[in-house]
C-alpha cells in the first residue's frame, strides 16, 4: 500500500507444512518449503524466482512508509546495499512510533551503536546496514553468489552483505527519509 512504484512481493515460507493463506494481491507470489531449508537458502531460491532488478529483503512484521521503494531504487547503483532508518511499530495499533534510527558509529573498542539524534542527512554511507530491511540490485545479489549458506542458516545476511559490499569498494547507504518501523520483540 505504501509503494509508489511496480514492485512484487515473494513470500518464503520455510519449513511450511499447513495452509495458511496470505492476501490475495496479484503482485504475490508465495513459495513453500515443507522441510526447513534456512533463511538464506530460502531466499536465494526467492532471488531465482524475482522478475525485476531489485531484491528488497524485509522481515515479515515490518511497515514502511509512502515511497519507500522509489527513494531505495534511486540510489541502489551496482554494488551497492541500501536500508531505511528504522522504527518501532506500536503493537496495539500496528503503526509507527514517533523515532526512528539512521547511521551507525561504532566506538573504539567496536561497539556499534545506531545513531538516533536528528538526521540531516537524506543518504548516509555508513559500514553496517539494518537486518529489518535492505535493498540490492539482483545482479550484485548473484555476483557474489547469493548468500552463503556456509554461514548461520538464520540470521546474519545484513552483516555479510555490508562486509561483500563494503570490502570490494562498493557502498553501504541508509536512506534516512525512509522510514521501516519494525515489531521488535
Amino acid at each position: 500500500e505504501t509503494a509508489t512504484g511496480e514492485i512484487e512481493i515473494l513470500v518464503g515460507m520455510d519449513g511450511w507444512d499447513f495452509d495458511y493463506e496470505v492476501i490475495k494481491d496479484d503482485r504475490v507470489r508465495v513459495f513453500k518449503e515443507k522441510e526447513h531449508i534456512g533463511r538464506r537458502s530460502i531466499h536465494n531460491k526467492l532471488a531465482k524466482e524475482a522478475i525485476g532488478k531489485y531484491l528488497l529483503k524485509i522481515d515479515a512484521h515490518v511497515i514502511f512508509d509512502l515511497g519507500w521503494d522509489t527513494k531505495l531504487k534511486c540510489v541502489c547503483e551496482e554494488n551497492t546495499i541500501v536500508g531505511p532508518s528504522v522504527g518501532i511499530i506500536d503493537e496495539d495499533k500496528w503503526d509507527p512510533k514517533e523515532g526512528r534510527w539512521a547511521g551507525f558509529d561504532m566506538d573504539e573498542n567496536l561497539k556499534g551503536t545506531w545513531r538516533t539524534e536528528s538526521i540531516e542527512k537524506k543518504i548516509e554511507e555508513v559500514m553496517a546496514c539494518p537486518g529489518t530491511g535492505w535493498m540490492i540490485q539482483k545482479d550484485t545479489f548473484w555476483k557474489f553468489g547469493g548468500n552463503n549458506l556456509s554461514l548461520s542458516k538464520w540470521s546474519d545476511e545484513e552483516a555479510e552483505w555490508a562486509c561483500n559490499i563494503w570490502l570490494t569498494g562498493g557502498k553501504v547507504l541508509i536512506r534516512t527519509d525512509v522510514v521501516c518501523a519494525h515489531l521488535f520483540r
